[in-house]
């Protein structure tokens, strides 16, 4: 799946006319400020919803465990949590999601888009936490170390696996230490 990205904010949209739509708006000149942060948004109705992480005001609220939300897609993501529902579904490999914003970011794995790249070797990655996992093979940085025998491992599963094998732990007795 192609991505199309807006030079003037960062956005991305599934079709070259939606970004030709949303670029309209940046060149009509309707601009809408935060006055706390100075942060600039096309829709009044966006910074409205973005003021509302200033205030702290959660006017949406689930009628199931009362917790308040800032938006009606925020409260809708939320009730998927008390009916465990999946209504996201990857039109690729199938897997399904409870949380768009999760849907979204596997949707990467596919598109083959690989934004972050290593300064270091040029090895590119769709995410950035697996560039800064990555960036440690150059560092030696070893930040997960083994409770029992003080043994060092960059990646978290490599401490999984050396406390169970070689430590002796059952898994539910695993949790990672970082120095």
């Amino acid at each position: 799946m192609k991505e199309y990205r807006c030079d003037e904010c960062g956005h991305t949209f599934s079709s070259s006319e939606a970004l030709d739509a949303h670029t309209a708006l940046h060149a009509a000149g309707n601009h809408h400020d935060c006055c706390i942060c100075g942060r600039t948004f096309i829709h009044a109705r966006s910074l409205r919803l973005h003021l509302r992480m200033h205030t702290g005001e959660t006017p949406f609220e689930c009628k199931a465990c009362g917790k308040g939300f800032r938006s009606r897609k925020g409260l809708a993501e939320h009730r998927s949590v008390h009916t465990m529902e999946k209504r996201y579904a990857c039109m690729t490999c199938g897997r399904r999601f409870r949380l768009y914003r999760t849907f979204t970011r596997h949707r990467v794995i596919h598109s083959g888009v690989k934004r972050y790249e290593c300064e270091q070797c040029g090895m590119r990655f769709a995410f950035n936490h697996l560039r800064k996992r990555h960036m440690r093979t150059h560092s030696g940085e070893k930040p997960y170390v083994c409770g029992d025998c003080g043994d060092r491992f960059t990646q978290w599963n490599g401490l999984y696996q050396h406390r169970r094998r070689r430590c002796g732990k059952e898994s539910a007795d695993v949790s990672p230490t970082l120095m």
